[in-house]
């Protein structure tokens, strides 16, 4: 009986702990607003992009990224340096560090596919969502384990706008919009249920 009350005391204790190694930089309320912001910009972009001008879906798209990167990175860093301890900040970098480099192939992969041929622009958004849902999956040690679902989402997204390519399109605004405002809405739901309702 004694040794059924201390196993129980122990799973408890080990999953407070477990709970308290996760990374809570990431807010439900802006990386829900960064999937409004997405499914905004596909409203928008017949406005602003020229179907015949593949660069300027990328430009539109870029500069949509760029919006929502700053959303949730303003935060993230306000509370680096200014509320958050040395323990804290170290698991900040850890955290960021595990998305940074799906992050920075985006980049480099944008840049050469704009640099070598326009043509192969229709074969971006399928490969920034799985990039994205590889990006989640690598930060799965530092967030709830159902971020999983949220990886998973992405990159079978990404799938199903490669196999947009033929028909071009992986570039009408619903592949972009669909794919990442349902995706981080996704991501929002599993912080705060997870995270942020859940007192550690």
């Amino acid at each position: 009986m004694e040794i059924e009350k201390a196993l129980e005391h122990l799973e408890e204790i080990h999953n407070q702990v477990h709970r308290s190694e996760f990374y809570r930089g990431y807010r439900s309320i802006l990386i829900g607003a960064t999937g409004l912001v997405a499914l905004a910009a596909a409203l928008l972009q017949p406005r602003f992009v020229n179907p015949s001008q593949p660069l300027t879906f990328v430009y539109f798209w870029v500069a949509v990224a760029m919006a929502n990167f700053l959303l949730p990175i303003s935060q993230i860093l306000f509370h680096y340096f200014a509320h958050e301890s040395g323990l804290e900040r170290r698991k900040t970098r850890l955290a960021l560090g595990q998305f940074l480099p799906c992050l920075l192939a985006g980049v480099f992969l944008t840049f050469a596919v704009c640099k070598t041929d326009t043509a192969f622009v229709v074969f971006l958004p399928g490969f920034w969502a799985m990039l994205f849902g590889m990006g989640v999956y690598a930060s799965k040690p530092y967030l709830p384990g159902a971020v999983h679902w949220m990886a998973a989402f992405f990159f079978l997204g990404g799938v199903g706008l490669l196999a947009l390519v033929p028909s071009h399109e992986s570039l009408s605004p619903w592949g972009m919009g669909l794919v990442f405002g349902l995706g981080l809405l996704m991501g929002a739901g599993i912080l705060y249920f997870n995270l942020e309702r859940k007192k550690p």
